[in-house]
């Protein structure tokens, strides 16, 4: 009930966000402005820094004793440090202050009965912890406070907003024209909730929890480093506590599945896969191939990850298409804006689902069986499936690769035959059709 009430309000904000103005706090000389809510900075990977021993030394610059204040901070306490620090160095560098950051990373970084205050010093805006009170943060009366409003990442943690994505995703009827426009600005405000957090509300698998729901939902172009910044939280998180006993050998299981689940391939996580297979040795886990894999580099989109696709496509409802006739079909495929080169030869597969076995076969190279002889990586690739949610997932995926699978891919969610009425246009030999697993038919009582 709690995350219902959670959702309709964060209803209420996406819907009124454009008119959101921050509040700020006027800084008292003509410093150069920088805006925390830039995209400039949140489009690049953040460099985290809840690995920045080497910042330590400038802790002091912003507060007048880093000891006091660290007693008021969650564990662990030198990384809620390192967060708050960050925003009080945007802060400082810039004309105008954001307080509404201050605020959200107060909500979870301060420990109860404790209060953060703000506060001049020198012309540096400064921060102390309070011990007594829950006021969450408190401004000095000589700095000036313009009222505003707030974000979505101001009042949800990158968790929420992943499944606030995902509800977008699978609970809005398939011809909503603006409904991937309305994933990805969630996505957005995902990325700003990292660049302001630099993952600090992404503890144990959270953040491969939040990678596979974005990549569920079918986010590809809110910013490629959505899903990298997510793979280095997952990473500094098995560093922390990966080995240690509290944190189970599931966890690190469900951290590198769900992350091959969203199609994070070795290249974009060598260094994930290696500390895993660390924590796994470490503790004594039984599958050695398991391991070996993690560290060969052929650990990913196949085999155990897929079960968490799996079980994400068995929960969804059976599409069908109703007697009036909606949801048939009613455009012609222009084949030349969904391929770069439409002389390739083509693989088909009907009911394609979340897309999984042309998009493995569109990143394999030569000749898999020699009955089939396909270059499979010379081809294009088109799946059909009737259910959105899935489709969204495949078309998402294929929309990340950046390498020479890229325009080669596509899914379409239509009827069967409508597709193959296209598929005559195509001008390529159809060169392999797949029809793998149909969903069984279920018989009404007294049908045989």
């Amino acid at each position: 009930m709690s995350f219902l009430k959670s959702t309709l309000r964060f209803v209420y904000l996406f819907q009124s966000a454009q008119s959101f103005v921050p509040n700020v706090i006027r800084l008292p000389d003509s410093r150069i402005s920088v805006s925390l809510s830039a995209s400039s900075e949140e489009g690049r990977v953040v460099s985290f820094l809840l690995d920045s021993k080497h910042h330590r030394d400038d802790w002091h610059r912003y507060c007048e004793n880093v000891d006091k204040n660290l007693e008021g901070l969650v564990s662990p306490s030198p990384e809620s440090f390192s967060a708050i620090h960050s925003a009080m160095v945007r802060a400082n560098a810039a004309i105008s202050m954001n307080t509404e950051d201050i605020v959200a990373l107060s909500r979870y970084l301060v420990k109860p009965n404790y209060t953060m205050e703000l506060f001049h010093d020198d012309e540096i805006v400064k921060w102390r912890m309070i011990q007594g009170g829950n006021e969450g943060v408190i401004v000095d009366s000589n700095i000036t406070v313009e009222e505003g409003g707030r974000e979505l990442y101001h009042e949800f943690s990158t968790l929420q907003l992943s499944q606030m994505a995902l509800e977008f995703a699978t609970n809005t009827t398939n011809h909503d024209a603006n409904l991937l426009s309305k994933i990805h600005e969630v996505a957005q405000q995902a990325e700003k909730r990292i660049f302001l957090t630099v993952g600090s509300d992404l503890r144990g698998p959270q953040s491969a929890d939040a990678c596979f729901n974005f990549a569920l939902a079918g986010v590809h172009n809110s910013s490629t480093h959505l899903f990298q910044n997510l793979v280095s939280i997952g990473t500094h998180e098995l560093k922390r506590a990966g080995s240690r006993s509290s944190f189970p050998t599931k966890s690190v299981l469900h951290i590198v599945e769900k992350f091959a689940a969203s199609d994070i391939r070795k290249e974009d996580a060598v260094e994930l896969y290696q500390i895993a297979a660390d924590c796994l040795e470490k503790k004594h886990y039984k599958d050695k191939m398991y391991i070996e894999s993690l560290r060969d580099g052929t650990f990913g989109f196949h085999g155990r990850p897929l079960l968490w696709l799996w079980r994400f496509s068995s929960r969804q409802k059976k599409v069908e298409i109703d007697n009036e006739g909606n949801g048939k079909w009613k455009d012609a495929i222009n084949w030349q804006d969904e391929f770069q080169d439409t002389n390739k030869p083509l693989v088909v597969d009907i009911g394609s689902g979340m897309g999984t076995c042309i998009l493995g076969l569109a990143s394999t190279s030569g000749n898999i069986h020699d009955k089939i002889p396909i270059e499979w990586s010379h081809c294009n690739y088109a799946g059909v499936d009737l259910n959105q949610a899935l489709v969204r997932f495949g078309n998402g995926v294929a929309l990340r690769w950046r390498d020479a699978r890229k325009g080669r891919v596509k899914f379409f969610c239509c009827p069967a035959d409508d597709f193959l009425s296209n598929l005559k246009s195509y001008h390529g030999r159809k060169a392999f059709f797949l029809v793998n697993f149909p969903s069984p038919y279920r018989l009404d009582a007294g049908e045989r």
